[in-house]
């Protein structure tokens, strides 16, 4: 997942598409055998995130819509079973980001405007509990 992510800020997406691929595949496959570990199915909707930016950044954003629905639902059981986690607030807000990016590329105004107001309400939630989270997760993500 770091090489793709290294690949990602060197603007050689196409490129780091197959490892996240990978890393998906095995994160199913760690979260089927290993369902309670709530860590597996955080690095899970992660990687759905990440997969899901880097198809948009490639002019595929309806192939990364599903990815941020998955995302999305799972850090939503997550924060059924841990309401409140920081991180989990964190990730599903950049999510709820990327999805409203895609909404607005596809002049879905409305549905991008309510996306991008959770978007917000999740991530200042995550930092009001984690003060220190912005200087750990980089808000160049949000800015």
């Amino acid at each position: 997942m770091i090489l793709a992510s290294v690949l990602r800020l060197a603007h050689r997406e196409h490129e780091a598409l197959p490892l996240l691929r990978q890393g998906l595949s095995i994160t199913e496959r760690l979260v089927t055998e290993h369902s309670e570990n709530t860590s597996y199915r955080e690095s899970l909707a992660l990687t759905h995130s990440e997969l899901a930016s880097t198809l948009l950044d490639v002019g595929r954003g309806r192939d990364a819509r599903p990815h941020l629905e998955r995302a999305i639902e799972i850090d939503i059981e997550l924060l059924r079973e841990t309401p409140g986690s920081p991180a989990t607030l964190f990730n599903l807000g950049l999510a709820r980001l990327i999805l409203a990016k895609i909404e607005r590329h596809f002049d879905q105004r409305s549905q991008a405007r309510a996306n991008a107001e959770k978007a917000t309400e999740n991530l200042r939630a995550a930092l009001s509990r984690a003060p220190r989270m912005k200087e750990c997760r980089g808000l160049s993500v949000i800015a």
